[in-house]
């Protein structure tokens, strides 16, 4: 059965023009069933603005012993610990840089943990943060190039305790598997292993 003739072609080619033309694609105008409640304003942006300080990725942890909510902000040159129990006023709680400068930060939490990884040059490895402590402060705990300088994307298995890292700079061709499972701070290596069909 053929699905995609040129009759279907024709119909989703309608449906981009559509879409692309229509006044509810504009970013001017509001979104439907989304609200804004709040935003946070970095105060150095316009200082640094001549290096062009920008946000990439952002990744939510939740302390169940109090329910607060926090927001794990990536910049181009460092990472932001964010109090967003209350989404009309955000609260900077702690602010990690600054780093070397990139557009790709990328965050996994597993237990009071957080995890984060970097893809640029001198990207410094992984870096694990201590969570335990909110909502008075942060601690950065490990910071190790062993088991690469640079990653592309982390992934975290929680049943299994399991941190995978993709697109390292030392198994470029494969992945990285770290067992968290006796020390989440102190992670050690369960597979290094090379893939046939290339890159993560």
């Amino acid at each position: 059965m053929k699905i995609f003739g040129a009759k279907s072609n024709y119909f989703f080619a309608i449906i981009a023009f559509i879409f692309c033309f229509s006044p509810k694609a504009d970013a001017q105008y509001d979104a439907q069933n989304i609200s804004l409640l709040g935003h946070w304003y970095n105060p150095n942006t316009q200082a640094q603005a001549s290096i062009g300080l920008k946000y990439n990725s952002v990744w939510g942890w939740v302390d169940i012993d109090d329910n607060r909510e926090y927001a794990i902000l990536g910049a181009t040159d460092g990472t932001f610990f964010i109090d967003v129990t209350n989404p009309t006023a955000p609260v900077v709680i702690e602010a990690f840089g600054p780093f070397t400068s990139t557009s790709w930060r990328e965050f996994k939490t597993y237990s009071h943990y957080a995890y984060a990884v970097t893809d640029g040059p001198d990207a410094g490895g992984l870096r694990i943060f201590d969570l335990q402590y909110l909502p008075d402060t942060v601690i950065q705990v490990r910071q190790t190039t062993a088991f690469f300088t640079k990653c592309h994307m982390p992934f975290i298995d929680e049943a299994n305790a399991r941190l995978y890292c993709a697109g390292t700079d030392t198994r470029n061709t494969g992945i990285i598997v770290l067992d968290l499972s006796t020390r989440p701070d102190s992670p050690s290596v369960l597979i290094n292993q090379a893939l046939p069909r290339g890159y993560v």
